[in-house]
């Protein structure tokens, strides 16, 4: 690599397989903790118990669905794009259960097993990741996939930070847990 193209091909190769990464584990975490995903959409997206279970369903099979696009560079606008389109909509229930004074409520946005209250960590992390969306959707081009060993180990990097910091915002609920 030696072009100020081949630099941008790879960080967004790079960040794709973030996105993608993430979404495939969330989708996963979403389906193996269903009990807590159902109780999450229905007090998040204020539905009757009856709708919460096919939601829920339907939203860890999303993420999953968005992971997989993201892989190639075939599919990474679509992926990119339903990603952004999932982070903004729970962005809006986040943020809309905060200012009813629901904060108190889970999530199930975390790979912690332990809850912590909405706050400002979960509005900058859903507007990162809608940010980080984007990116990717919007330098989409031919080469931009997962095929390169490089992008493969950042992304892999990149996840684990994301995951340390996740978790350390779970264990420190004095960050981050104040109402925006």
């Amino acid at each position: 690599m030696n072009g100020r193209g081949d630099v941008f091909t790879l960080v967004t190769a790079q960040l794709s397989g973030f996105l993608a990464l993430l979404l495939l584990f969330a989708g996963t975490h979403k389906w193996l903790q269903r009990a807590r995903t159902v109780s999450a959409v229905r007090s998040l997206a204020r539905i009757p118990a009856e709708s919460a279970g096919v939601l829920a369903s339907a939203v860890a099979i999303g993420e999953i669905t968005a992971g997989l696009l993201l892989v190639t560079s075939v599919t990474q606008f679509w992926g990119a794009l339903f990603a952004l389109c999932l982070w903004s909509v729970y962005l809006v229930l986040i943020a809309r259960a905060i200012s009813q004074g629901r904060a108190a409520q889970d999530c199930n946005c975390s790979f912690a097993a332990r809850h912590r209250p909405l706050g400002r960590f979960h509005i900058w992390r859903n507007t990162a990741l809608i940010g980080v969306a984007g990116a990717v959707m919007f330098a989409h081009g031919p080469g931009t996939g997962l095929w390169m060993p490089q992008s493969l180990l950042a992304s892999l990097g990149l996840f684990v930070l994301y995951c340390t910091l996740d978790m350390a915002m779970t264990f420190d609920q004095r960050r981050g847990a104040e109402p925006a």
